[in-house]
């Protein structure tokens, strides 16, 4: 038995049998309000980056949400995104410790694969429930629309209910990469530091706090930053209708003069300056017409025409272009990991402490006797009964979610 006690020991002490899934999705949908209430005008900032025609830097970009939309542009959309990421948050945490208790496994060397897939999953059903709720964020955060009921009701009327899931395709094309990635690295960083020992030990909960916060944050920045082209895509993607020279959404009334106006004021300007940059905007108008007949055109169904969009659009983006919004996106990736994940183990943790106390380590004791009874009982009833006792407590222990 004494060679199964640490793979026990780990078990118990991270993803004990004590926690039920209500715990993950509370502590799932704090996670998820911390995260993206607390990073938005970052995020505001980041989506005019990707969405403008003309290439901006972070004060140009700044600057022209606070010219147009005024300080608070910077928190426009925060309400949609706000009550998306509840139920999105909750999803995604839910499904991610039922696959880790799944496929999650020992220490091998396939486990950063098993746990890019746990990732995966929970990735899944999280941009289900998101990806509309991202779609109206984005078009206000650009200054267009009254508001979100005036957005959602233009979209349906205007674009069909396929438009809140356009992008879903290149939202998990982008979103599947970028968690498996820092779940993997989270998880590697973790056991480098011996997180779960800090976890186990006196104070533990105060102990391994500051490492949960510091091994995401630093696995969300790697994984925001070798996934920003497809993040370029999917901005892009959600709000081409902005930039379409047939397209007039419905504007907040005195609104101010939109992203677009302004960029292509300032393209145009550029453009007489010198004659390379004359036969540059050239060759990008080209494109951009492209783009707008492609989005006109007339297809057969919904996908055929996305097909058409999408490639237009990516023969106007250069190679810098796809790396637009770098610095924003991981800036923002980077505390919005580590106040997600840090806030979800922490309040896991302390409302299994409040709700559940000595849970752990009756789990713990429990097993442990239950298995010295089986080694050292001599009635044979005795025996069964121990065994499948200590049977029970295994599986029940490496499960993270309560057993059925």
């Amino acid at each position: 038995m004494s060679d199964h006690e640490p793979e026990d020991a780990f078990d118990w002490e991270v993803r004990d049998s004590s926690t039920p899934f209500f715990h993950h999705a509370i502590a799932g949908s704090c996670a998820g309000i911390m995260e993206h209430i607390s990073m938005y005008p970052l995020d505001t900032v980041k989506t005019h980056m990707q969405a403008s025609e003309t290439s901006l830097s972070l004060r140009e970009a700044i600057r022209q949400v606070l010219r147009e939309q005024g300080a608070r542009g910077m928190m426009r959309g925060a309400t949609v995104i706000g009550a998306g990421c509840v139920p999105a948050h909750a999803g995604f945490f839910g499904s991610y410790e039922f696959a880790v208790a799944e496929i999650g496994g020992e220490e091998d060397a396939q486990r950063p694969l098993r746990m890019a897939a746990c990732g995966a999953f929970a990735t899944t059903t999280h941009d289900l429930i998101l990806t509309p709720y991202d779609v109206v964020k984005q078009r206000l955060q650009l200054g267009r629309y009254a508001g979100p009921y005036d957005c959602v009701r233009s979209m349906w009327r205007q674009e069909g209910f396929s438009s809140f899931y356009r992008s879903f395709p290149v939202a998990l094309a982008m979103n599947v990469p970028y968690t498996g990635v820092l779940v993997a690295c989270n998880d590697h960083l973790r056991r480098a530091f011996n997180v779960d020992e800090k976890l186990a030990g006196p104070n533990g909960m105060l102990a391994a706090a500051p490492w949960h916060f510091f091994c995401a944050g630093l696995s969300g920045g790697l994984a925001g930053a070798v996934t920003t082209p497809l993040d370029v895509i999917k901005t892009r993607l959600q709000t081409h209708e902005h930039f379409q020279s047939g397209f007039a959404p419905e504007a907040a009334p005195n609104s101010p003069p939109s992203a677009t106006a302004t960029a292509t004021k300032t393209a145009t300007t550029t453009n007489t300056a010198t004659t390379t940059n004359a036969a540059t905007s050239a060759a990008t108008a080209a494109a951009k017409r492209q783009l707008s007949t492609a989005a006109s055109g007339s297809y057969t169904s919904e996908s055929t025409a996305l097909l058409h969009i999408l490639k237009a659009e990516i023969k106007t983006l250069t190679l810098r272009d796809l790396f637009r919004g770098l610095a924003p996106r991981v800036l923002l990736s980077t505390p919005s990991a580590a106040i997600s994940w840090g806030t979800y183990e922490l309040v896991r943790g302390l409302l299994r402490e409040w709700l559940l106390p000595g849970a752990t380590i009756q789990s713990k004791t429990n097993s442990s006797s239950s298995s010295s009874s089986s080694n050292s009982s001599s009635s044979s009833s005795s025996s069964n009964n121990s065994d499948a006792t200590a049977s029970t407590s295994t599986m029940t222990t490496r499960s993270g979610l309560p057993m059925a």
